[in-house]
């Protein structure tokens, strides 16, 4: 998604949460928890995804350097595993 697409996406989002509030006529303090709780799940789901981006380059970057028998063979091992996947 580009960057202009994210964010009309979370406008719509945010649009729809501001719509629930009104239409059911929530308190102001509910309305500033939910919007807390958000915020923090968004943090913690934005630390995850880097977590999860930096474990990817740690293990290809071991996996391109790794050049003995056990590197080879397990990279060979992947490569039939992958091959097994796409091919079912």
């Amino acid at each position: 998604m580009k960057n202009q697409e994210i964010e009309e996406k979370a406008r719509e989002l945010a649009d729809m949460v501001g719509s629930v509030a009104v239409d059911e006529n929530l308190p102001l303090e509910v309305i500033e928890m939910t919007a807390d709780i958000l915020k923090e799940d968004c943090e913690q789901i934005r630390q995850a995804a880097v977590d999860i981006a930096e474990e990817e380059r740690a293990i290809r970057l071991e996996y391109s350097t790794d050049t003995t028998k056990g590197g080879a063979a397990w990279r060979a091992a992947e490569q039939r595993s992958t091959q097994w996947y796409t091919e079912t």
